[in-house]
């Protein structure tokens, strides 16, 4: 099978991965920079021009499809979580203490005006280029209508004691839909872009990392069960457990290439692929590596298979987050 989604995972030990075959192998991609590095998160405008951001506080972007790297930006006091390609020139960070990130030109870097809260920010939404939001620790969550120029405090909770991981909100029907997930099994659903609801899904202990929005489909990965989800805008929940020997998935996205639907990568350098069309159960060996499948519900059955990156329960390095790009139809979003 030939697949034209370019692909990238990042995460700890200086990782940049990248895919030109929709996931079905991957290599490593060199930054220059130090081996500790942790990256926290990826994002790319199109097939060439993309930017990480780290646990201490830097911002590298590539020109060239992640062959090369230039360190842009870097605060180690502050560590950034997250980063959206807005442009070819723009982009947008959050980090810890309320941090929100912009560059215009695609080369310096300067706070927006500053987010009314001091929380540390671990996701970013922005369906436009001016309207967005940012999520993060004690429930919060800010949003701006004027690219950061100015922020609104939307929601916050001193008694949850977790974070909000990640954020996602689209447009819809004239109005805005979305959705925010975090630890201690928080769900929260917005259906006007101003409003949350707190959704009952997938018990407490389940912790959500990143989530994948499509429709009324919804898919978060996490700890505990691995992916929960609701197909119907979050009216009911299930949950499935993952082929991950019992380990985390930090990062989840919609892959849309024939053989696998969604992808999730996360700790031990794992990446796993879903596959909506399959024989339930299925378990092999590729290069060592065990691989399984699962069934969900609506779809009859479905697969999940492990791929590259040589799996061992050695490997400890963690992969947050991924970017790709289609050369037919560009960023999938």
């Amino acid at each position: 099978m030939s697949c034209s989604v370019v692909g990238w995972a990042v995460g700890a030990s200086n990782t940049v991965v990248r895919t030109d075959d929709g996931g079905q192998t991957w290599y490593w991609q060199r930054t220059g920079l130090a081996d500790d590095i942790i990256w926290n998160g990826v994002s790319f405008y199109n097939s060439s021009i993309g930017w990480v951001v780290s646990e201490t506080g830097e911002i590298a972007k590539t020109m060239d499809g992640g062959v090369s790297w230039s360190l842009q930006h870097s605060v180690p006091s502050t560590p950034l979580t997250s980063v959206l390609a807005l442009s070819s020139s723009a982009a947008m960070a959050s980090g810890y203490y309320g941090t929100v990130l912009k560059t215009l030109d695609g080369a310096t870097w300067a706070p927006t005006s500053a987010a009314p809260t001091n929380q540390n920010l671990h996701g970013l939404s922005f369906p436009s280029a001016d309207v967005g939001w940012a999520a993060g620790e004690y429930e919060t969550i800010v949003h701006t209508t004027d690219g950061g120029e100015t922020w609104s405090l939307q929601l916050s909770d001193d008694s949850f004691t977790g974070t909000l991981n990640a954020i996602k909100v689209v447009a819809r029907d004239g109005s805005w839909y979305g959705w925010a997930i975090g630890d201690e099994g928080v769900l929260l659903q917005t259906v006007d872009g101003v409003t949350w609801q707190r959704k009952s899904g997938c018990g407490d202990l389940y912790s959500h990392y990143d989530l994948a929005l499509d429709g009324d489909a919804m898919f978060s990965v996490g700890q505990a069960y691995g992916v929960c989800y609701t197909l119907d805008g979050g009216i009911t929940f299930a949950t499935e457990e993952a082929p991950t020997y019992g380990q985390a998935l930090f990062g989840v996205d919609w892959l849309d290439v024939e053989g696998a639907d969604l992808i999730g990568v996360g700790d031990r350098g794992q990446i796993v692929t879903y596959s909506f069309v399959g024989s339930g159960w299925t378990t092999m060996y590729v290069d060592g590596v065990l691989q399984s499948a699962v069934e969900w519900g609506r779809f009859a059955s479905g697969v999940w298979t492990f791929v590259h990156l040589e799996y061992n329960s050695s490997f400890t390095d963690d992969i947050a987050f991924m970017s790709r790009y289609s050369q037919n139809s560009g960023f999938l979003k």
